[in-house]
């Protein structure tokens, strides 16, 4: 498991279906609920990962799953969609919108293990995110004293 609490979205305009899974997954996360696409997209605070539903009005999973990964690549991205949806959800992992997806109704077993996989996966990138950073900073650095330095060749 994550080391810190993780902040998940979810999203969905069936309010027995974002309470239920808003219940489920505060047991273990800090959750945030949205009822429709507007509201999850005025939610400003750094999010882990965000769920929703793929047939929702204005906009549909996919699409707003799309709208986050320009926020943050590394964000984990679920959709949660019915047989009717298959089609729309393989699209989707495969142009890279969503990491994975789950069929409603979705299995309270399955949903814990698919977030806990996908989060340590999301802390693995942020943490290289971070070291790749500092190895630039780290160049930048060298870089500058080489070049005010005398050769000492």
């Amino acid at each position: 498991m994550a080391s810190q609490r993780s902040r998940i979205l979810v999203v969905d305009d069936d309010p027995a279906v974002l309470s239920l899974l808003g219940a489920m997954l505060g047991e273990v996360y800090e959750v945030l609920l949205a009822e429709d696409p507007n509201a999850a997209l005025a939610i400003e605070q750094p999010l882990d990962a965000i769920i929703c539903d793929q047939r929702m009005p204005d906009m549909n999973g996919v699409e707003l799953l799309a709208l986050f990964r320009q926020r943050d690549a590394t964000m984990v991205r679920i959709l949660l969609t019915g047989y009717e949806d298959l089609d729309a959800a393989i699209d989707a992992v495969n142009l890279g919108a969503i990491h994975h997806y789950l069929n409603k109704p979705v299995r309270r077993h399955e949903l814990f293990e698919v977030l806990e996989r996908l989060l340590e996966e999301h802390v693995q990138q942020q943490h290289q995110q971070r070291l790749a950073q500092r190895h630039e900073v780290l160049d930048e650095v060298l870089g500058e004293m080489d070049h005010k330095a005398p050769s000492l060749r």
